[in-house]
């Protein structure tokens, strides 16, 4: 019986959630004079409340429950509170953007300097936006400036313009320009203003309630609208006037209903519950309050009517008087009042506060201390573990590995159903690292046509299952498979899959009996078809499966020491810690013997080579915990409360997702990130690479694992949780995070904030779960947006969805929305709104992305198709965004290059394609391409095939786009210009360690690239140039590994070969030269000492170096060659070749043979002979045995094989693939061919005039491909008429 995990922690993520929200407001509160709202000192108060209890949180010690709990719900108040004042600053942003765009193409053209200010906050009063009128789209503008917080754990900002005139000083100051000293103060800092003065009546922040969409803007009038935009503040100043009563009218009706709301407000009690129902009934909602929220809908809009209604006023009360000082007198008034309700429920906030921090004080004896806003922060604790247990490296198990490979390997005669082999032992003995070091054998590996493998967690999502088995294509099927159960969905994919194929299928942590015999009763497969299942009890499987078992114990004796000793030392010599080694046996007998408590135990020691920490780990009280020999819980407990608190955070976090889910890893770290759990003090490093560092130390850990995937793509992408980790996550975090498995989603806890819901649950009460920040759902739903009000992460994938509801738009905290996986086409505009969005993952099938997308200023990562991203007009706009890997340029508005001017945060790969239409050279300076520093692959593409008259500015266009100094690839494609950029030279870019050139046909000369110090590969193609190297350098190409000239002739001056103290191509590893009429200047292929790859094809002044060149090159384990005048070949090349293809080498007719030359020390595998007279002689039997790839194609003058040639194939015991091809005239097949005991894979094409197959074909036979040869050979080998065992092949294809 295993000990409880371990207690809930309530409040667990309120520090993380607390220093989340101190960082925003921090990035935001500067040192100034209060405003005349005194929203900036409520800020501060807010501020300096929450360091204070922050302070007081204890690093070690447990509090009350009750107490943490209090603290979690009023720190998830204050974090909603602060992200929906910064929700209203991004729209402010976002409107005076889309008004700056708008100017400008009134003005004529795009001027993409105006961008400049609301990234970097520079006063250029030229630039800046005056007070905005409606743009385009479903929101209007309105006028103040606003701070666009990039939500990146760190707190960090993006200031922005007032947008008020030149000055900024609002409405009542655009005529006399900003001189006062508030204008100044905003001038110093005006991040410091983003979150108070949005709600200033200067800012002329109002609502008209007839508009649906619109919020918290400025309507102006149709006459207005068609108007050409001037930028001067006295134009829109009177333009303001010409709307101003309207805006009064609204204001004055609105006054009623935020009294009746504020009235109810104070008539709440102080606790935290109530607190939570404020932030719910009184925050700024989406059909009420904060008229941002309101959406283009009837519903809504009759909201807005009922709401006015309830105010008691009618338009009947005002008279329209445009323009008057008393108007904007009001309406600052009536914003004032509505800026207190704010007010309060900051100061509601800050009350709950103080109080949980006075108990906190009172219950740990913490004196007061004064708090400063500039106090350094507190620095996360880390540790670095320096080595961990490699990958598939397994200690102490290698009888039982040999005795479960005997056991798959058993061919099973006389079996009905397919065999199960199942896995025994307590958890964390190693019963999945058995199976997996048994399943990557190379004897099963070879012995199973088909390999599957299922964490069998009743849980997880079919749909990824699935993939894992068939791979994409599977997420295609949706409509197909909606209404299946789990089971019988994956029964039926497996049958379909495994049918006719000697498989194994592996189900890995099995709980419930239904899995297995739901499998046992495949028999589809052939025989020798076998499962293997690993589980804790006995009782998952039936009596019979129970006689062919292995059940596991702890390791033993030495090989556990030694297991625990690299876990606990890791790089680290054991024997320069002889005291910690005598407290490691100590500590290693508590383990009895369990991998898994070894590697979390010796992990956590392993931070820490001191003796006094190990000495508190060894007299821990959690020892006593354990209930029986095998209860890991006592040692993975431990290993918890000893991690640092942001992976505390993080793994239990991960009790979110259902057990053993696959965690992409790239997904959870902005999931983390979107809930503030990545925290990060450094200013250079990025929010995603201190997530992959908690990733890196949670596996070296071994919180996290790698698992066992067969599918490449699914390979070091995902990690999983082992089963009893995930068990201790979900007990730290059981009042917070849920994964409901039943059908019906009954009532929930309140306390849930992050819930997963299973296969085919119902979703009907989502509506009430206002709280939830996180919901993943990976089946049908019918959810109701409107009730999560708090969502910070969506996960939709694979849920049968085809289309998104306009309703998306209600949750304004979404950071992170992941729709992969589903059938939808397209996107509503509604989802444009979402301006905290980080995260955005759509369909491969969704090609065209919402035009308003570009208002998603908090856009970090965009997954969609090229397609979809290759037409979001004005991407530019995307500031934060980390990754773009093609911009196609386009004469179309919104498509110029200089889109990539403030795009300064991407990094990784980036393609510019079709360069041709760049409008002139200072458009190319406004891509700034040199600002872009992150970017490590630069690829710059002309069209190809459109034959353009060359311009005249061609040169200086690329001259200006010069990539950045710390560039590792470039790419150049096509480029028409008559010589090479001057930024290619040594000095610019001295980082390059890959070049490949395209298509430059003009170019005559390159410059000296052999002097780039780390440059690794030199790629050109279709060129005809001249390399000068000059005389001065004395190793030129000093790192270059790789070499290639493709369809070029190509000359190198400057390479002597009279100096011996030069060094050339030093460590050159693979040179190709195809189809080049002239290679001149390279020092001799004999001299290339370091060559392991050699391809030589249609290159008459290489081809004469063949063969004698290759005595030499015993470094050469590659050779493909194409010489139609090479007449011999010598044999003991062979002895070190691996991989040799002959081509078009007709008159190729002596393999050479030493005759003091032994035989069998081949090491060639794989062959291939096309267009070239097959080898002849003792060349066969000396080198040739060996192989275990033999290609022969287009020998046309092959009609047999000779009999030497027959014996020749009865040797080659080794062979696995064998494909004959476009051989039009052979007539017979080698009948030894169904002696072969290796074959796999037989492939015959375009024969026609084969008379006759082989009898048969050996039974280790996986594929056979028949194409294009005698048809009435064909037909008997079709269908029903085939033979027996040509039906027993898995994978066949014949026509």
């Amino acid at each position: 019986m295993a000990s409880p995990a371990m207690p809930p922690l309530p409040g667990l993520f309120a520090p993380p959630i607390l220093r989340s929200t101190i960082d925003r407001l921090a990035s935001h509160l500067n040192p100034l004079p209060p405003s005349s709202s005194g929203l900036e000192e409520s800020l501060q108060t807010l501020h300096r409340a929450l360091l204070r209890v922050t302070e007081t949180i204890p690093a070690e010690t447990q509090c009350s429950p009750d107490l943490m709990s209090q603290l979690r719900d009023v720190a998830y108040a204050a974090d909603d509170l602060v992200d929906e004042l910064e929700y209203r600053a991004l729209q402010q942003r976002v409107e005076e953007m889309a008004e700056a765009s708008a100017n400008q193409t009134t003005t004529g053209g795009l001027n993409l300097s105006v961008f400049q200010v609301f990234q970097t906050g520079e006063n250029d009063a030229a630039n800046q936006p005056a007070i905005p009128s409606q743009p385009s789209g479903e929101s209007s503008v309105t006028t103040s400036g606003g701070t666009a917080v990039n939500q990146d754990g760190g707190g960090s900002s993006l200031p922005v313009s007032d947008g008020a005139g030149a000055g900024g000083e609002g409405e009542g100051n655009q005529t006399n320009g900003a001189t006062g000293k508030r204008g100044s103060n905003m001038r110093r800092s005006r991040s410091s203003l983003t979150l108070c003065s949005c709600f200033h009546g200067r800012d002329g922040l109002t609502k008209d309630p007839k508009v649906g969409a619109s919020s918290n803007s400025i309507q102006a009038p149709e006459h207005t609208e068609r108007r050409p935009r001037r930028g001067s503040s006295l134009t829109l100043f009177k333009l303001l006037r010409s709307v101003s009563s309207k805006i009064i009218k609204w204001r004055r009706k609105e006054v009623g209903h935020r009294q009746v709301g504020g009235d109810a407000m104070d008539q709440k009690t102080g606790s935290p519950d109530t607190l939570r129902d404020d932030a719910s009934g009184n925050r700024f909602n989406q059909d009420q309050d904060y008229p941002s929220f309101t959406q283009n809908d009837a519903k809504l809009q009759a909201d807005g009517v009922a709401m006015n209604e309830a105010s008691g006023s009618s338009d009947s009360m005002h008279k329209d008087d445009e323009g008057t000082s008393d108007q904007v007198t009001n309406s600052q008034q009536q914003e004032i009042s509505y800026e207190e309700l704010i007010a309060k429920r900051m100061k509601k906030i800050v009350e709950q506060l103080d109080f949980i921090s006075c108990q906190l004080k009172d219950a740990l004896n913490i004196p007061n201390m004064d708090n400063d806003l500039s106090r350094p922060p507190e620095k996360p604790n880390s540790c670095r573990i320096t080595s961990t247990i490699k990958q598939g490296e397994v200690y102490g198990r290698d009888g039982e590995r040999e005795q479960l490979v005997r056991m798959l390997l058993d061919s099973g005669d006389g079996e009905e159903n397919v065999p199960i082999i199942a896995i025994f032992g307590a958890g964390g003995v190693g019963k999945t690292t058995l199976a997996q070091y048994a399943y990557g054998d190379k004897r099963v590996e070879k012995y199973f046509h088909s390999r599957v493998w299922i964490c069998a967690s009743d849980d997880i999502n079919v749909m990824r299952i699935a993939g894992v088995i068939l791979g994409p294509p599977v997420t295609n099927r949706v409509d197909e498979i909606s209404q299946l159960e789990k089971l019988d969905f994956l029964e039926g994919i497996l049958k379909e899959e495994l049918k006719g194929k000697r498989f194994l299928l592996v189900l890995d942590d099995v709980e419930s009996i239904e899995w297995t015999t739901r499998f046992a009763a495949i028999k589809s497969g052939q025989k020798g078809s076998k499962i293997v299942i690993t589980a804790r009890r006995e009782e998952v499987v039936d009596e019979e499966v129970r006689r062919n078992k292995i059940f596991l114990e702890g390791l033993k004796g030495d090989d556990f020491c030694l297991f625990f000793r690299k876990c606990a030392f890791g790089d680290e010599d054991p024997d320069k810690h002889l005291e910690l080694q005598r407290i490691g046996k100590e500590v290693a007998e508590k383990l009895k013997g369990l991998p898994l408590a070894a590697k979390v135990v010796g992990g956590l020691l392993q931070a820490n080579l001191d003796g006094g920490h190990w000495r508190n780990i060894l007299r821990s009280e959690l020892w006593e915990l354990a209930e029986d020999p095998y209860d890991i819980m006592p040692s993975s407990r431990l290993g918890y409360q000893h991690l640092p608190s942001h992976l505390q955070w993080c793994f239990a976090y991960c009790s979110a997702f259902p057990r053993g889910y696959p965690f992409d890893v790239d997904k959870l770290i902005n999931i983390w990130i979107a809930q503030g759990l990545v925290q990060s003090k450094e200013m250079n490093k990025r929010p995603e690479d201190v997530g992959r560092e908690y990733v890196d130390d949670l596996v070296s850990r071994s919180y996290l694992e790698i698992p066992n995937y067969t599918k490449s793509y699914w390979r070091r992408r995902y990690h999983v949780m082992h089963d009893l980790l995930h068990e201790l996550a979900v007990s730290v975090c059981l009042d917070e995070c849920l994964v409901y498995e039943a059908r019906e989603l009954g009532i929930m806890p309140k306390t849930i904030r992050h819930l997963s819901v299973s296969q085919w649950a119902e979703l009907n009460c989502l509506c009430e779960c206002e709280s939830l920040r996180t919901l993943i759902v990976n089946s049908k739903h019918g959810i109701d947006f409107g009730g999560l009000r708090s969502i910070r992460v969506l996960d939709l994938s694979y849920s049968y969805m085809s289309q998104l509801p306009d309703g998306i738009s209600h949750l304004i905290h979404l950071r992170y929305l992941d729709l992969s996986g589903n059938s939808i086409h397209s996107l509503p505009e509604s989802l444009c709104r979402l301006y905290h969005l980080q995260t955005l993952i759509v369909p491969d099938i969704c090609h065209r992305l919402p035009k308003g997308v570009t208002n998603l200023i908090n856009l970090r990562h965009l997954s969609a198709s090229d397609q979809a991203v290759s037409w979001i007009a004005e991407i530019g706009k995307l500031t934060c965004l980390q990754e773009l890997k093609e911009f196609h340029v386009r004469i179309v508005r919104g498509h110029d290059i200089g889109q990539l001017k403030n795009m300064r945060e991407l990094r990784g790969e980036l393609c510019i394609q079709s360069l041709e239409d760049v409008g002139s050279k200072e458009e190319a300076i406004e891509a700034r391409l040199k600002d872009k520093i992150h970017i490590e692959n630069l690829q710059l593409k002309w069209s190809r095939w459109i034959r353009k008259k060359n311009r005249p500015d061609a040169q200086e266009i690329l001259e200006c786009l010069q990539p950045p100094p710390v560039l590792k690839v470039l790419e150049l494609h096509w480029f028409r210009g008559a010589q090479s950029p001057s930024w290619l030279a040594t000095q610019s870019l001295q980082s390059l360690q890959s070049i490949y050139l395209r298509g430059c046909e003009r170019w005559q000369r390159l410059p000296p690239l052999g002097q780039l110090p780390v440059l690794e590969v030199l790629h050109m193609e279709s060129m005809d140039v001249v390399v000068d190297e000059g005389d001065a350098v004395i190793e030129m190409f000093p790192a270059l590994k790789e070499l290639w000239f493709v369809d070029m002739s190509v000359l190198f001056e400057g390479i002597s070969l009279e100096d011996p103290g030069r060094k050339f191509f030093h460590h050159l590893r693979k040179l190709k030269a195809l189809n080049c009429s002239k290679v001149k200047g390279l020092p001799p292929l004999s001299m290339l000492s370091s060559l392991e790859e050699l391809e030589v094809k249609r290159c008459p002044d290489l081809e004469s170096e063949l063969p004698e060149c290759l005595k030499v090159l015993t470094s050469l384990s590659s050779l493909k060659m194409s010489a139609p005048k090479l007449t011999y070949f010598p044999g003991e090349v062979m002895r070190y070749l691996k991989h040799l293809e002959v081509d078009c080498c007709s008159d190729l007719s002596c393999w050479l043979v030493e005759e003091n030359d032994e035989a069998g020390t081949s090491s060639l595998f794989s062959l291939s002979i096309i267009g070239t007279p097959l080898p002849t002689g003792p060349v066969l039997m000396r080198y040739l045995t060996s192989l275990r790839e033999l290609k022969i194609d287009n020998i046309s003058k092959l009609t047999s094989f000779t009999t030497q040639q027959k014996r020749w194939f009865k040797d080659l015991s080794s062979l696995e693939e064998l494909c004959i091809s476009n051989c039009k005239s052979l007539i017979a097949l080698p009948m030894e061919l169904q002696e072969l005991p290796s074959l796999e894979k037989l492939a015959i094409t375009y024969c026609p005039m084969i008379r006759a197959f082989p009898r048969g074909l050996p039974t280790s036979l996986k594929k056979l491909d028949i194409w294009g040869c005698n048809p009435a050979l064909i037909a008997e080998w079709e269908g029903e008429k085939a033979p027996d065992w040509v039906k027993r092949i898995p994978y066949k294809s014949i026509y």
